[in-house]
């Protein structure tokens, strides 16, 4: 199919700074526990160097390493079987949450493995320029933001708003400038190459249908009912049709 460009693994996967004690403290005589309980103690007596470890040997330091860890054993795993059926398309992983931006060990690891960074960023009104450059510098891979968006108080129907990550705000006018502002620090950034706003329509609070993040919330770029929201479609085709000229103003300034 020459339509596909590459491959998710999976979305939103686990990412708790606190996976190592979590898995330090499972209940070990359960069955489902035993690998999981055995790896993470085999993985922390090597790397303290100590036969019996303590508490108070966890470090931040060794938190992060953990999530490396346990990120390196996922994409061993995953690129080797969507390799072997079919070796001609980019690997993009699974789309992190935002919290993966500040993980040294996990954005180290994903870059080893995959030929994209692909990360669903959230509760910002400006993507965090700190984040951006530590993600780059220690991937060194390029990056897609998979999902993004903001939701408004004004939406038709008067949707809640209750469901869902987005940014909120009170306006469509709000969410037109929330794209502009947001799509402008992406092109800021050499190593971004894509997004995606989520989500094309708004969430319908009468069908009872879908997860516990879609259920009443402004999403999308036309209402429940189909219709357009002008002020935000036109802002983005603003900047939609001018990203390569945004992008040669922004390689100038920045040099």
């Amino acid at each position: 199919n020459p339509n596909i460009i590459g491959y998710s693994f999976d979305n939103e996967l686990p990412m708790d700074s606190l996976m190592l004690d979590n898995y330090l403290t499972i209940d070990p005589t359960k069955e489902v526990n035993h690998y999981s309980y055995a790896a993470a103690w085999n993985w922390f007596k090597k790397t303290t160097g100590k036969e019996n470890p303590e508490a108070d040997d966890i470090t931040d330091d060794l938190r992060d390493k953990f999530r490396g860890f346990i990120w390196n054993k996922y994409f061993s795993i995953t690129t080797k079987a969507f390799r072997k059926y079919d070796p001609n398309h980019m690997m993009l992983g699974t789309r992190f949450l935002t919290v993966a931006s500040k993980s040294e060990w996990v954005m180290k690891v994903a870059g080893s493995y995959l030929d994209a960074i692909t990360i669903n960023w959230y509760f910002q009104w400006t993507p965090d320029a700190d984040a951006l450059k530590f993600m780059s510098q220690n991937a060194d891979k390029p990056f897609i933001v998979t999902e993004f968006y903001a939701k408004a108080g004004d939406s038709e129907g008067n949707l809640a708003n209750r469901s869902g990550a987005g940014f909120y705000v009170e306006t469509q006018q709000d969410r037109a400038d929330f794209y502009h502002n947001f799509t402008l620090r992406m092109l800021e950034c050499k190593n971004m190459v894509g997004w995606c706003w989520l989500q094309y329509i708004d969430n319908d609070p009468n069908n009872g249908i879908g997860d516990l993040s879609s259920r009443d919330s402004n999403k999308g770029i036309i209402s429940n009912t189909h219709n357009e929201y002008t002020v935000l479609t036109s802002a983005m085709a603003q900047i939609n049709k001018n990203i390569y000229r945004l992008i040669s103003y922004f390689d100038k300034k920045y040099n």
